[in-house]
């Protein structure tokens, strides 16, 4: 059934390793989306996707942030027939082509918005494997395969996001208009969120690895979360407390364990302003 499906990913300034991770699910699909977000991009990268007989290269004059360059996507490849696509970020790869020969057998089952790979290897062994797939709140964007009708029916991904809580938000609409989100308990997709640092915590008396955001990313995790709790706390309160306390442990990490604290309390503070004042979209220095 594979003829049914698309692919895309988005690019931003990305390095050549993009090329290998492709590698790892382009025999899978029918066709391949790259949408470039980046002013500039390395001419031999852009020459070895260009070679590739399955790439369509949709170059963006700037950074028209993570959700427009999905539904330029999205909208490609409803154009070109395609019923699913699959999304992906430029640091990701999927490490068993299983999760497509298990995932096609669900493709025809018009209720389901996404059928995801794992993204948490610690999943396997704290859920266990009753299932092949099975249903979740959220998933991240990457690894995705979606379902393009459901796409048009919730409207597509929020553009004023920009970034971050894009997945999120699209997945509280599907669950708004009665779609499944599947999330695979076998396949993992290999993705890093965030860079990984190395601190010493005198009160644990041990090293403590985290990701680390820049103080920029942290402006756009708060403006759009705390839209999103707005928006979906009366309707799925459960799901909005999980995000909060993540949030709360985010601001615990970066006040303990972060430089330039200031930087990031100041993006902080920006981020609440602005979902106060409903100014979206991209970040205006």
């Amino acid at each position: 059934m594979k003829e049914i499906v698309a692919g895309c990913v988005i690019l931003y300034k990305p390095e050549k390793s993009v090329l290998a991770n492709i590698e790892t699910y382009i025999n899978s699909i029918d066709k391949l989306i790259v949408i470039n977000n980046s002013p500039e991009i390395d001419s031999s990268i852009k020459q070895s996707l260009l070679k590739l007989p399955k790439v369509e290269f949709i170059n963006n004059p700037e950074n028209l942030g993570v959700a427009k360059a999905l539904n330029q996507a999205a909208s490609i490849a409803i154009l070109k027939g395609y019923a699913w696509m699959l999304t992906m970020d430029q640091d990701s790869s999927i490490n068993d082509n299983s999760f497509f020969q298990i995932a096609y057998k669900l493709l025809l089952d018009k209720k389901v918005g996404i059928i995801a790979a794992s993204f948490l290897p610690q999943d396997k062994a704290r859920r266990g494997l009753k299932e092949d797939f099975q249903k979740t709140p959220l998933v991240i964007t990457s690894g995705n395969l979606l379902n393009l009708n459901a796409w048009k029916v919730v409207g597509g991904f929020n553009e004023k996001y920009f970034i971050d809580e894009v997945d999120h938000e699209f997945c509280l609409k599907l669950f708004e208009r009665k779609f499944s989100v599947l999330e695979s308990r076998s396949v993992f997709l290999n993705h890093e969120l965030g860079e990984k640092f190395e601190v010493y915590d005198n009160l644990l008396r041990r090293k403590v690895i985290l990701s680390w955001h820049p103080p920029l990313r942290i402006y756009y995790i708060t403006r759009n979360n705390f839209d999103l709790w707005k928006r979906f706390f009366y309707k799925t309160p459960l799901v909005i407390f999980r995000r909060i306390k993540l949030l709360g442990i985010l601001y615990l990490q970066i006040i303990r364990y972060y430089p330039h604290k200031r930087n990031y309390f100041k993006m902080m503070l920006k981020g609440f302003y602005h979902f106060l004042s409903s100014q979206y979209g991209a970040y205006r220095y």
